[in-house]
C-alpha cells in the first residue's frame, strides 16, 4: 500500500514545509503584499508653495492667517495630522493652538456641516 509517485508529479500539499511554507525548508511568508500598491501616496504640505490660486500668502502659524489655517482643515473642519501637514511636533502644536484660537474668535468654524 506505498504511495508511488511519477517523477513529473508534484508533492502533495501540506508537506515538509507547512501548506504556506516553501517546499525548500524556508518559513512562511509574513506580513501583507506590500509592494508599490500598498503604499500611501506623499502628502503634499500645506506650507509647501505660499502661492494659492495666483496670489501669495503668509507662511507665518498665527490665528489672523485665515488662509494657511484653511489649508490645515479637512472638509469636515478636523484638523489635519502632523504626517499630512508634514510639520514637526512643535509647530503642529502650534497649528492647533492657532486653529483652536480663531475657532473661539469664530473666524474659523468648528464644523463644517455645508461640505465646504
Amino acid at each position: 500500500m506505498s504511495e508511488e509517485r511519477r517523477p513529473d508529479s508534484r508533492p502533495p500539499v501540506g508537506g515538509p514545509g507547512g501548506d504556506r511554507g516553501g517546499s525548500d525548508g524556508r518559513p512562511p511568508r509574513r506580513g501583507g503584499g506590500g509592494g508599490f500598491r500598498g503604499r500611501r501616496p506623499f502628502p503634499v504640505s500645506p506650507f509647501r508653495e505660499n502661492r494659492v490660486d495666483g496670489h501669495q500668502i503668509d507662511l507665518t502659524i498665527d490665528y489672523k492667517n485665515i488662509d494657511l489655517l484653511k489649508r490645515c482643515l479637512n472638509q469636515a473642519s478636523k484638523i489635519l495630522p502632523r504626517r499630512q501637514t508634514t510639520l514637526d511636533a512643535k509647530r503642529q502644536r502650534r497649528l492647533s493652538r492657532e486653529l483652536k484660537r480663531a475657532r473661539y474668535l469664530a473666524l474659523l468654524p468648528y464644523v463644517n456641516r455645508g461640505g465646504n
